[in-house]
């Protein structure tokens, strides 16, 4: 599992966002590799209406680190769940 860190511009008016708004993220994608990960990261923001995606980070958890976190951690359980989650940030 790979987790970005990234920031993206709003294309359309969502409902507290208005267009060209840039928010952080974090990006939880269960997928095996780096390149294929950062690729289904851009394509999720872009499918959720962003554009202009900057991945400033990224983080590979390793399969010991998610069945330490898994249970208490919501967002890797979903991720787990569907392949992956979007996490938005009010501010940086």
């Amino acid at each position: 599992m790979y987790l970005f860190s990234c920031t993206a511009k709003a294309r359309k008016k969502l409902e507290d966002i208005n267009i060209g708004d840039e928010k952080p993220f974090i990006v939880y994608i269960d997928y095996a590799d780096l390149f294929g990960a950062e690729h289904l990261c851009k394509l999720y923001l872009m499918s959720e209406g962003f554009h202009e995606i900057i991945i400033e980070k990224r983080k590979q958890i390793s399969n010991e680190q998610i069945m330490n976190l898994q249970e208490h951690d919501k967002d890797i359980q979903e991720a787990l769940k569907s392949g992956f989650h979007l996490r938005m940030f009010e501010s940086h």
